[in-house]
């Protein structure tokens, strides 16, 4: 429990500089907007006032709610864009490089027609010069006459017609590339349109998305907070709050120290002595009731050997075994047996039963002729008490005064065949039932006995 407390304390200590920390960001994260501005030097019960109403004012603000399913939706939703925007992209770049060859092709067949033009006016002589030829000649030789065409004549006004051709073709193939590059800008231009659109998607999504995350992030910061600032109370709470925990601290040392003290060796052979010398003065007072012989000695209570030890000024040691009689030994065993008794009554904690059980104290008085319970002994026809009744009167007497002595609830329960003079006059002496022939039932009753 010291530990405990030790804990307590340290914690409280540990946590009163985290607490200031804890109010900052509250400040920071808006928690505290209404509160009052913050001032060095406050105490911690101020830092915790303030902080005791974060929790409610939490639970007032408007914090928005995250739906569930939100993200996972804004995150199909702009996988979704982003494949779009890399096809859109892919045909963007096809229809861009179709639209590059055309041109090219276009520029080319340009050219190539000009070449051609250029070709074609070579050739406008060709038309003059078959004009002028005839088909037949005479020969400046030999003067004949040749009706055969010129060969080489022919062959260039086949390559002039395929020029004439050629040209008019090429004239003709620009208007359909004009068209199909038309067609192509056009459905560039759409292409393009659906790709920029689709880049806006995106970056719209992303942006929600990103929005969308902070805006979780600062919510889960936000509780996350919160239940920091509840627990942090909380452990200052119970951390400061040691005052019953110092107070059974304080009970147990108390406690603990007394322990120590009785289990030190030497407090507790003074603590054994002093109850030795305590209930050996008894003894002795009920052996000076008994009239028991030695009572003048020193008796004392013997631990080691279970026995009564007697030092009288002689200097030598008797033990109860070496003293004679049957009187001193029945009227010391008793002594000591109420001694003992009237010892333990007086503890805080008794263990032992609060009754006594003694069978025919009297045995070592009187001889078995002793008649009945209510007759008394042949004196010679006189009736003064014997000393042997009188010594078993005073062994009822010691009892009575025990009884007295400790004034508790105790009871002694004695059986004895000795009669009424041996007890009449003493208080605390209850008779029970008289066990003989004519008197009171048996201890076992009549009617459990089998009849003859």
């Amino acid at each position: 429990m010291r530990r405990e407390l030790d804990a307590r304390l340290n914690a409280a200590r540990a946590w009163e500089t985290e607490i200031e920390s804890y109010y900052l960001q509250a400040r920071g994260l808006g928690l505290l907007a209404g509160s009052e501005p913050h001032v060095a030097g406050w105490s911690l019960d101020k830092y915790i006032l303030e902080l005791r109403r974060v929790p409610a004012l939490v639970k007032a603000m408007d914090i928005p709610d995250v739906q569930e399913g939100t993200n996972e939706a804004a995150s199909a939703e702009l996988n979704r864009v982003v494949g779009d925007e890399d096809r859109l992209a892919q045909e963007t770049g096809s229809i861009r490089r179709r639209l590059d060859k055309v041109e090219q092709l276009s520029t080319a067949l340009d050219q190539y027609g000009v070449d051609l033009v250029s070709q074609e006016d070579r050739l406008q002589g060709v038309g003059w010069f078959e004009e002028k030829l005839q088909d037949t000649h005479v020969c400046p030789v030999c003067a004949a006459i040749h009706t055969d065409g010129n060969a080489r004549l022919a062959d260039l006004q086949t390559l002039a017609h395929e020029m004439t051709a050629l040209t008019a073709s090429i004239h003709e193939a620009p208007a359909k590339l004009d068209q199909e590059l038309a067609a192509l800008r056009v459905e560039l231009r759409e292409k393009e349109a659906a790709l920029s659109k689709a880049r806006q998607k995106r970056k719209y999504l992303e942006a929600e998305s990103t929005v969308l995350a902070a805006q979780r992030q600062r919510v889960r910061q936000i509780y996350l907070f919160v239940g920091r600032v509840e627990q942090a109370l909380e452990n200052v709470s119970a951390s400061r709050n040691v005052d019953e925990l110092r107070s059974q601290v304080r009970i147990l040392e108390a406690k603990t120290a007394q322990l120590r003290r009785d289990l030190d060796p030497r407090t507790q052979r003074d603590r054994l002595s002093a109850a030795l010398d305590r209930v050996s003065a008894k003894i002795a007072e009920y052996a000076r009731l008994l009239r028991l012989e030695h009572r003048t000695e020193n008796v004392r209570l013997n631990v080691r050997e279970l026995t009564l030890q007697f030092s009288p000024l002689s200097g030598r040691t008797d033990f109860l075994w070496e003293v004679g009689s049957g009187q001193n030994w029945v009227g010391y065993h008793i002594a000591g047996i109420l001694a003992l008794h009237e010892h333990f009554i007086g503890m805080r904690e008794n263990p032992v039963p609060d009754f006594l059980v003694i069978d025919q104290p009297s045995q070592v008085y009187f001889p078995e002729a002793w008649p009945s319970m209510e007759e008394t002994p042949e004196t010679n026809g006189k009736s003064d008490r014997s000393p042997d009744i009188e010594g078993v009167h005073r062994i009822f007497s010691a009892l009575s005064a025990f009884l007295d002595a400790v004034s508790a609830d105790f009871q002694i329960i004695v059986t004895e065949h000795a009669g009424s003079i041996t007890w009449r006059g003493l208080p605390h002496v209850h008779v029970v039932g008289n066990w003989r022939v004519g008197q009171d039932e048996f201890l076992i009753p009549a009617a459990w006995m089998p009849q003859e």
